[in-house]
């Protein structure tokens, strides 16, 4: 697909006056700048010297080589903070059809003030990390541009194209609310200086149904790589790993091994009339004695004797023929 890093002359204009309205339409800038490792985006106001600072990012881009505009064009920036904004802004994409041919100028500040229309999804402040050190060590937020019709025009296939950035208060003229010495009251940075992290301008091929309702896209940096988010409406389609240096990780935690099983215990014995009633009376009774002859034969002769309980416990008749009687139990 078409891409194309911003050139090395990308860089900013600011203007500083104790007065924000003269600051702020100034027709020349204080000083440029397009060497610099990132280009400062927004405003603040210095107490150090007691006045108002705006600043402008011109982009340039060579697509000279496109020959022919894509339907769908994306620039993606790399920003962060070095100090936490007082009041967030809208980082907005607005036209550098003013801006000098070969970099900006000090006139290009006063150029770029009409310039008011977004040509693409503006960016909030917020999600940009604060990073006080530099951005080659710190946090850093890498994030997309879909260019909308308008902003599409403004792309040369086959030449240098140009944009400008400018923060929405600078474009409403509202001025810095925070009063505080040297606190960039609402600025962030834009990276220009490595070349993987340089804006960059790109043609994507994505399903051509889904495009018409993109609503914002979001590269995001992972360990060298960089993954794209399009948002479809209320339909979020994640186009590459997720960035998992803003996921908690939670330490190793090894499995636990499952627990043996345990068989069921056998049931519990049945219960003995005592155990079911102690209170029951435990008799042991002897065994029925055997049966006499004169039971087993009645015809047989009958003869004078005695029950008798031998020493086994059992009844034993005494007499040598069928007992005359009947056994005691």
């Amino acid at each position: 697909m078409p891409i194309a890093y911003s050139k090395t002359w990308d860089g900013y204009a600011f203007k500083s006056h104790a007065v924000y309205a003269t600051a702020h339409d100034a027709a020349s800038a204080t000083a440029v700048a397009n060497l610099s490792d990132a280009s400062i985006l927004g405003q603040e106001y210095r107490a150090s010297d007691s006045k108002f600072y705006v600043f402008r990012v011109g982009l340039y881009f060579d697509t000279s080589a496109w020959g022919t505009t894509p339907s769908l064009v994306v620039i993606r920036l790399t920003l962060y903070k070095q100090a936490a904004c007082d009041t967030e802004f809208d980082i907005t994409l607005v036209s550098g059809d003013d801006l000098g041919a070969t970099g900006i100028v000090l006139a290009d500040y006063g150029d770029l003030l009409n310039d008011t229309v977004a040509l693409a999804n503006v960016i909030d402040s917020s999600i940009v990390p604060v990073n006080a050190s530099a951005v080659e060590t710190g946090s850093f937020i890498t994030v997309s541009l879909l260019l909308n019709t308008a902003g599409l025009a403004k792309v040369n296939p086959t030449g240098i194209t140009q944009f400008a950035l400018r923060s929405s208060r600078d474009i409403n003229s509202l001025a810095p609310t925070a009063l505080l010495p040297w606190e960039r009251a609402e600025v962030c940075m834009v990276e220009i200086d490595v070349v993987n992290r340089r804006p960059l301008i790109h043609s994507g091929i994505y399903p051509t149904d889904p495009t018409t309702r993109v609503t914002s896209l979001i590269h995001r940096y992972d360990r060298g790589v960089y993954n794209l988010e399009m948002l479809f409406g209320e339909v979020t389609a994640d186009f590459g790993i997720p960035n998992t240096d803003t996921i908690v990780k939670k330490a190793y935690e090894p499995k636990k091994a499952e627990p043996p099983l345990t068989p069921p215990s056998p049931p519990p014995p049945m219960l003995t009339p005592h155990q079911l009633d102690p209170e029951r009376e435990i008799r042991i009774l002897p065994p029925p004695p055997p049966l006499t002859p004169h039971q087993i034969n009645p015809e047989r002769e009958i003869s004078d004797g005695v029950w008798v309980l031998n020493e086994f416990g059992g009844w034993e008749w005494t007499g040598s023929g069928a007992p005359n009687r009947p056994p005691p139990w």
